[in-house]
């Protein structure tokens, strides 16, 4: 058989959490594709039958992914009710023990606030599991980044079009570092930079990052995943406010984007510069980052980092090759 393709765990742990009892998830080995299919009439997908899925599965060409009672979703329910305010702690201990509580878990979760934060753990712990299940299967795998893992100190949100107001704030606090990298920005620059990718990249490859601090925006961060090439990342912009600057916030954030790089493996991280821009240069090189090459009126700067040793248990006893749909 070819090379398979490299199955990205939270994303698939959380389409595997909702595949329910009407329907299967098909990952395509050749592509990565997730394939949802279903013979029931509200959830059929127009574009493979589920007849077409398990004729490509004979073939080799699909392999069935696991779904929630897999994944151990009780159990992950579970071990979440460690994290929940006392209040909220009572109501889920009671709805555990009802026949079938998921739905109730979930409405009680999202009165509480806490439905969003609830699903980002369980695609995480789904994805832990899941990621046993590629072993037994020998199918490639990796770890996404998780936002929670790039800052124990602020809160890091994906931003769009809505935070530009306060993304173009942020940017023009910095006059000194324009004159090293022009143009000045403006509303509609900000807005193009959201979902601006290099050449041969895809949008989902783009992390346009904020650091907050109760409401307010102390820092962004542009990353590009499997850029310039597959398990490397590019790092377009990294900015601090200037009243939050000479604190050492920027070290931190780049000590802490590196260690959740290296959990995912990325190991090689590169970044553009120009020439005059001494500065920026003086940070980056003191946080490690060497000149590697030179395009056009760019300096590229590059840092290998040291990958943690895997080391991996199972969280559940379940016995080689046991894995059955």
């Amino acid at each position: 058989m070819d090379e398979k393709a490299m199955l990205h765990l939270e994303d698939a742990a959380q389409q595997c959490f909702w595949t329910g009892k009407d329907s299967e998830l098909f990952l395509d080995v050749a592509t990565g594709d997730l394939w949802k299919v279903s013979d029931h009439p509200k959830y059929r997908n127009p574009d493979m039958s589920l007849d077409e899925a398990l004729d490509l599965e004979q073939k080799h060409q699909l392999i069935r992914l696991p779904k929630a009672r897999d994944l151990h979703e009780l159990d992950i329910m579970d071990e979440y009710t460690d994290f929940v305010p006392e209040a909220v702690l009572r109501d889920l201990l009671t709805i555990l023990r009802q026949p079938s509580p998921f739905q109730n878990y979930r409405n009680r979760l999202d009165r509480a606030g806490l439905l969003e934060d609830y699903y980002q753990y369980r695609n995480e712990r789904g994805a832990d599991i899941l990621e046993e299940w590629c072993r037994d299967q020998e199918i490639p795998c990796r770890h996404q980044i998780s936002l929670r893992d790039l800052s124990n100190e602020f809160d890091v949100k994906l931003l769009s079009d809505r935070q530009a107001g306060q993304i173009l704030k942020l940017m023009r606090s910095n006059p000194k570092f324009f004159r090293f990298e022009p143009p000045m920005p403006s509303l509609r620059s900000v807005k193009t930079d959201l979902v601006r990718v290099p050449p041969h990249t895809l949008l989902d490859q783009k992390f346009y990052l904020g650091y907050f601090q109760g409401d307010q925006l102390v820092a962004i961060l542009d990353l590009i995943l499997d850029y310039p090439k597959e398990m490397q990342a590019w790092i377009g912009l990294l900015m601090v406010a200037s009243d939050q600057q000479k604190q050492g916030l920027g070290r931190q954030i780049v000590q802490d984007l590196e260690g959740a790089l290296a959990r995912a493996r990325f190991a090689h991280i590169e970044l553009a510069v120009r020439p005059n821009n001494e500065p920026t240069l003086k940070f980056w090189a003191a946080n490690g980052y060497q000149t590697i090459n030179r395009r056009k009126d760019l300096l590229i700067l590059a840092k290998d980092q040291n990958l943690p040793e895997e080391e991996y248990e199972p969280e559940f006893d379940e016995e080689p090759g046991s894995w059955t749909f």
